[in-house]
């Protein structure tokens, strides 16, 4: 482990945005995680959060394996192109829509990653964690089940005092002609969050999460019936969040260095040194018109740390 001391999370972060850590710990091993439990807890920190690549990690395959029973088992520091590239390497598939994700293993299971009708909890058998109690941690393992998986959510995310250390994945076995055919999908998945994604600049990725629950969905499209088919046949019965934005008139909204670029409309992208206030305003401002359109509320993909 390495330590850091008064970091300007804005060197780190994607966002390119935050103020100070007072300890920034670099955690690139299991062991790592341990001491860096260890340090938190000898030096009474009360406040700590889990970054994940918003962190220098140190990219390691050798921290993906085979396991005897045909589970790949990969470190939480590892990236999710690194689970791809070693998944094709050992002809499995099953990750491929995933393609582009800019995520950690651990992240990806924290917020059940997905796209593409693919999610983290249809691959992930289980997960080795780590519990922080109240002067130690102990180590344990836990079933796809106990992780409570729900859209962009799971345990992890409502719990910080459990850390993924390891995540333990099932892929199908492919022929050489399915696994080309995977390795073209992730290509064209990577062109795809290209062309429609902001990715030029730095952001945190999807603000607001898709509305999938029917209620919500009936009364989006109780005040807009014109999109009931696209809500069927092209969002696969969610209702897309970057529309949505868009058609309440967000698109090209900016303050101060944040901004909502044309590319995609649920990102607020960080255009010319923005500061978290500037996003959160914009944030602010969307969550209120679509309340007074709607009659209820958006829910956060992102997460907002105060300090």
């Amino acid at each position: 482990m390495v330590t850091h001391n008064n970091v300007p999370l804005s060197r780190i972060l994607y966002y390119k945005i935050g103020g100070k850590a007072r300890w920034l710990l670099d955690a690139t091993t299991v062991d790592d995680v341990f001491e860096a439990i260890s340090f938190i807890q000898r030096n009474k920190i009360q406040r700590y959060f889990i970054i994940g690549l918003g962190t220098n990690l140190a990219s390691r395959k050798t921290d993906i394996h085979l396991t005897s029973d045909g589970l790949i088992t990969a470190f939480a520091g590892q990236t999710l192109d690194d689970l791809m590239q070693f998944s094709f390497e050992h002809d499995l598939i099953g990750l491929e829509n995933l393609g582009g994700l800019p995520s950690t293993i651990g992240g990806a299971i924290r917020g059940n990653a997905g796209a593409f009708g693919v999610e983290m909890e249809d691959v992930l058998v289980k997960v080795s964690v780590v519990e922080i109690l109240r002067d130690s941690y102990t180590t344990r393992e836990m079933t796809n089940e106990e992780c409570q998986f729900s859209y962009r959510n799971s345990i992890f995310k409502q719990n910080p005092k459990l850390i993924v250390l390891k995540g333990f994945f099932h892929l199908e076995s492919g022929t050489r002609d399915e696994v080309l055919a995977a390795k073209q999908v992730y290509k064209e998945m990577i062109k795809y969050r290209k062309r429609y994604h902001p990715i030029e600049y730095p952001s945190c990725g999807s603000v607001f999460k898709n509305i999938r629950e029917k209620k919500y969905v009936e009364k989006i499209i109780s005040v807009w019936p014109d999109i009931e088919g696209k809500v069927k046949n092209d969002w696969h019965g969610k209702v897309s969040m970057g529309y949505v934005i868009k058609r309440l008139g967000f698109s090209g909204t900016q303050v101060g260095g944040a901004k909502i670029t044309d590319k995609h409309a649920n990102y607020i992208c960080n255009v010319d040194h923005a500061k978290a206030s500037d996003v959160k305003m914009i944030i602010d401002e969307i969550e209120k018109k679509f309340k007074d359109t709607f009659g209820f509320s958006p829910e956060l993909e992102a997460e907002i740390v105060m300090h």
